[in-house]
């Protein structure tokens, strides 16, 4: 959410909530990083490209958001999911394909999570203000 106080101008995107426009600009890049790690040697590799692939995409596709009147680009820290540690641990238990799946689905989504985006607004009204917010 766009944050009341501290803003210079006040405007009437203030206290909304933001949505993404460019969502969508990173899937070709995360896409790649995934299948690239398909085509490296066994280990940990492809959980390594998997895991910057990701990081990648939402540093890519989360710098545009709008909110009400206002316009915020700005840029978006992902911290990187911990694959390579929950997969192995299920494998090393013999868990299945479903498992693996789900334990990588949690921390892919814990870490996005904890994504934060943080940028500057600047609204049809003249209102400006910072916009600092977890993705959700």
């Amino acid at each position: 959410m766009i944050p009341a106080a501290p803003s210079p101008i006040p405007s009437s995107a203030n206290g909304q909530m933001p949505k993404v426009q460019t969502a969508d600009i990173g899937t070709a890049a995360l896409k790649a990083a995934i299948l690239a790690g398909f085509q490296l040697p066994t280990g940990d590799s492809p959980l390594a490209m998997m895991t910057t692939g990701l990081v990648a995409y939402a540093a890519a596709s989360f710098v545009m958001f709008q909110a009400g009147p206002a316009n915020c680009p700005g840029a978006a820290g992902m911290p990187p999911p911990p694959l390579a540690p929950v997969c192995f641990k299920i494998q090393e238990n013999d868990g299945t394909l479903e498992d693996w799946a789900d334990s990588a689905a949690t921390a892919i989504h814990t870490s996005f999570k904890a994504t934060i985006f943080t940028g500057a607004c600047t609204a049809s009204d003249g209102g400006v203000g910072p916009a600092i917010f977890p993705l959700q």
